[in-house]
């Protein structure tokens, strides 16, 4: 069986050019090019790619709010997902032909997309609108989604016991909870 269908011809022979391992010099050991210890970081690699690519942005005020948050790591890993717009909502289950609408089975008033499911359906809505003060509502339901995040992340107000950021992140984690226990488990 030829595998050169696979790859061309000329990768096939870079392949075989390079010499087998010899007893002699050793096992084999991990070494990071780039890097001038041999050693693997996160900012050699970002040097590296500055450095063949052209510019490669640097972790943003989202991404540090995101990271710093108060709370367990799986709602911090949520809220990445939040932030990258990453959600699998029916939009995105739709797009992959998983499901045959996108409509939110919560409320069938619309397409559910990262935006509705989190804060602009009238369910979503309503448990925000009870936890805010009325003087923030317009404000809170009017921005997009990278802002509306960024501003809920950094907000050093105090909520009872707790501050703002600390809730909000617990919050918007539960509601994407229940729409999965509605959605999945019929809950």
């Amino acid at each position: 069986m030829h595998s050169n269908y696979l790859m061309p011809a000329s990768v096939l022979l870079q392949i075989a050019a390079i010499p087998p391992p010899r007893e002699e010099l050793g096992c084999d050991r991990l070494y990071w090019g780039p890097s001038s210890t041999g050693k693997f970081s996160t900012r050699s690699a970002y040097d590296f790619l500055d450095d063949v690519g052209g510019s490669v942005p640097g972790p943003g005020p989202l991404w540090r709010a995101v990271w710093q948050w108060p709370g367990l790591q799986r709602i911090r890993n949520f809220l990445w997902l939040l932030a990258k717009n990453r959600l699998l909502t029916n939009v995105e289950r739709m797009r992959r032909h998983l499901t045959p609408e996108a409509c939110y089975e919560l409320c069938r008033q619309a397409d559910e997309s990262t935006v509705h499911v989190c804060w602009d359906c009238p369910l979503a809505a309503e448990i925000w609108r009870h936890l805010l003060p009325r003087s923030v509502h317009i404000e809170f339901f009017s921005l997009s989604l990278e802002e509306w995040l960024f501003s809920n992340l950094v907000n050093p107000v105090k909520f009872g016991d707790a501050n703002w950021t600390q809730t909000f992140g617990v919050v918007v984690w539960k509601i994407w909870g229940w729409r999965n226990e509605h959605l999945f488990q019929g809950k």
